[in-house]
């Protein structure tokens, strides 16, 4: 526990003082030169510390882990005034903005921060949900930031020198910083928008999803960061992160408190403000393309907001002509909890019906479709509403791996003189699946072959694999009857020794729901791998959906994301982007 008092709690290690100065030392073999900070002095940088212990993580660590790199480290008193409370830094620990005693000192004294940062303190806030604290309540006239649903997943340092950062590269990624797993990959609840601050550290080079910003007001500086490395300590006050992680949260909290001595001390670096990413417009239709409409997860649709649905089917049967759509691919997750709430699947049939007669639609199920989506038994409703009969209504329909049920489908077409198969297969395809699979792609191995399947890529632009990587909601924990492949498995097995498959289409992984993946196949070719998952924004997704251009050169594809509900499309680099298929 953490004593009210500054005066009965006693500097751990070695005190932060005034007067530190930057010294550098030389790289050993192998790393990147890293700065060493020159401690001196007997006035100890003194942080005050609100943190909460989320429903969700459970964690904590910021008051810990400030005291071990050598800060005296208080309880922030929620009754007083920031500037009354003999500080240099406050620090608003991760998800602080959930709890009684931030609520109750934003509403009293909010404005306090500004008063304290302007005389030279630092204020430091970890990350918050953005559901919870969109913007912060504390920021001066002059600064704004919003943060979004997006959770980066790559980090790179964009002020790679800035003290806040030193010792965090990663040294094989040199314009990245090394984030060990822990929680989520790189951070949580990244800046989309901020006026008045500097970008250290972002999501891409752009500047876009800001990680770590820092802004001066006066004679302090204000860093909001979107990192979790406070997330650390159970209640019983033991290490729930990786040693990793861990290095690296100490190395971050050394940086602080060396970052507000120099504050103190006037001898920070200027802080020149960013001006915003600004996303870009639209990309205009080619004529003489074609284009598949790809529908990942509209479970949350289903269950509560069938509108999006319907707007999206119907707006592919409405525009298959002036975009020459050829086909829909449902990517599985139709439903949420079809089982408890039949009238899910009702609304589910209610949009599709939209497509039947009027573009072909390939559709496979996920692990929310089956009756027991945690459990063994791949049991769904989704052949009552589509059976094989209304499948082959598309008249793309080549084969079933079971006549009775469509879970596992195999769709051909021809547009332009090119032909093409599209794969769909079941979630965590059993082997005698994969078995059927082998041999559909040799008996269409004149097509260029599409799979679609619901869980294959996962957030951190990789395949799933249980057996090497610790990956959130991969097919073997689902309990599947009988034998199940996750994507690796997929890869390895079937995929990379097949000369005529091209792309992978997959959903069902939250976080941001964006991922990438280009592989080489034994072929020779390049297989193009992409994630595509909304279900994390409002409403379930705001109706947007996937919209893949195969431009007239028969190799330039376009990804498009775009909403009907919204007549909007989604312009960032992970959802509008070109790719080339190989010759």
């Amino acid at each position: 526990m953490l004593d009210q008092g500054r005066d009965s709690i006693e500097a751990h290690g070695s005190a932060v003082s005034r007067r530190a100065m930057l010294q550098w030392a030389g790289a050993t073999a192998g790393l990147l030169a890293a700065p060493v900070w020159a401690v001196a002095g007997d006035k100890p940088v003194v942080v005050g510390v609100m943190e909460h212990r989320d429903n969700w993580t459970k964690l904590d660590g910021a008051a810990k882990l400030l005291k071990e790199a050598g800060l005296r480290v208080v309880v922030l008193d929620p009754a007083k005034p920031a500037d009354q409370q003999g500080l240099d830094a406050v620090v608003f620990g991760s998800f602080s903005s959930e709890s009684k005693g931030y609520r109750s000192f934003m509403q009293g004294h909010a404005a306090s921060i500004g008063r304290f940062v302007a005389k030279g303190g630092v204020v430091l806030q970890f990350t918050q949900a953005d559901q919870v604290e969109a913007s912060p309540p504390f920021l001066p006239d002059g600064l704004s930031l919003v943060r979004g649903d997006a959770d980066p997943k790559s980090v790179f340092a964009l002020r790679r020198d800035h003290p806040l950062l030193t010792g965090l590269m990663d040294a094989d990624k040199k314009d990245q910083l090394l984030l060990p797993a822990h929680r989520r990959t790189g951070g949580w609840e990244s800046i989309d928008r901020f006026d008045g601050f500097a970008v250290l550290a972002a999501r891409n080079t752009l500047r876009q999803h800001g990680v770590v910003l820092e802004a001066a007001h006066g004679k302090g500086r204000i860093v909001i960061t979107a990192l979790h490395f406070d997330r650390l300590f159970d209640a019983d006050g033991e290490l729930a992160a990786s040693k990793d992680f861990y290095q690296q949260a100490k190395q971050f909290a050394t940086n602080v408190g060396a970052y507000a001595a120099l504050v103190r001390a006037g001898r920070a670096p200027r802080v020149e403000a960013d001006q915003p990413y600004r996303l870009p417009e639209p990309v205009a239709y080619v004529d003489g393309a074609w284009t598949l409409a790809i529908l990942p997860d509209t479970q949350v649709y289903s269950e509560r907001h069938p509108q999006h649905f319907e707007n999206q089917t119907k707006w592919i049967a409405e525009q298959a002509k002036a975009y020459r759509i050829q086909h829909a691919l449902h990517l599985g997750d139709i439903v949420n909890r079809g089982n408890t709430q039949p009238k899910q699947w009702d609304n589910a049939e209610r949009a599709l019906k939209h497509l039947h007669g009027r573009v072909p639609l390939g559709i496979v199920p996920g692990n929310h479709d089956y009756d027991d989506n945690r459990g063994g038994v791949r049991k769904t409703q989704l052949n009552r509403i589509i059976p094989p009969k209304t499948l082959a209504q598309g008249k793309t329909l080549k084969a079933l791996h079971n006549d009775k049920v469509i879970d596992n489908q195999a769709l051909a077409f021809e547009v332009d003189g090119q032909k093409w198969l599209m794969l769909g297969l079941e979630f965590g395809p059993r082997d005698g699946v994969l078995d059927w699979a082998k041999g559909i792609l040799k008996e269409y191995r004149d097509h260029r072959v599409v799979v679609f399947t619901h869980a294959y890529m996962y957030s951190d632009d990789t395949r799933y694999d249980h057996t090497t990587k610790k990956q959130n909601w991969n097919p073997s924990g689902y309990r599947l009857e009988d034998s199940f492949n996750d994507a690796e498995m997929m890869w390895q097995k079937v995929l990379k020794d097949a000369s005529n498959v091209h792309m992978v289409l997959s959903g069902h992984v939250l976080n941001d729901g964006q991922a990438y993946l280009a592989s080489k196949a034994s072929a020779g070719h390049t297989v193009h791998q992409m994630l595509q998952n909304y279900q994390v924004h409002r409403e379930g997704g705001e109706g947007y959906m996937r919209l893949l251009e195969f431009h007239p050169d028969r190799l330039t594809v376009q990804a498009k994301t775009y909403s009907p509900s919204l007549d909007k499309y989604k312009t960032d680099p992970a959802n509008q982007f070109k790719f080339k298929l190989s010759v």
